[in-house]
C-alpha cells in the first residue's frame, strides 16, 4: 500500500507541470487575440475574461494540490523534508 501511495504522490508532480501547461494551451487557444509572447499566462484568468473559471481552475487550483501532494511525497523520502520546505 505504501508502495502504491508514494508512486501516486511522485506522479503529482509530473502531472502538475503537464495540467499546468495544457490548461495554457487550452485556453489560450479559445481566447480571441491572445498573444502567448506579448501577454502574461495570468492574463488567462483575469477577471472577466472568457476563460477566467477555467483557468483559475485547471491552470492554478489542480496544479497547486498536485504540487502539495509532491511536496507530502517528499517529506516521506529521507531527503525530502529540507526540499519539501523549500516548495
Amino acid at each position: 500500500m505504501r508502495g502504491i501511495a508514494t508512486r501516486i504522490l511522485a506522479a503529482a508532480g509530473i502531472a502538475a507541470g503537464i495540467a499546468w501547461a495544457g490548461a495554457v494551451v487550452c485556453c489560450g487557444a479559445i481566447r480571441p487575440g491572445y498573444n502567448p509572447v506579448t501577454q502574461f499566462v495570468s492574463e488567462l484568468a483575469e477577471r472577466g475574461s472568457s476563460t477566467e473559471a477555467v483557468m483559475r481552475i485547471t491552470g492554478f487550483g489542480i496544479p497547486g494540490l498536485l504540487i502539495v501532494a509532491f511536496a507530502a511525497f517528499l517529506l516521506i523520502r529521507s531527503a525530502g523534508p529540507i526540499i519539501a520546505v523549500v516548495l
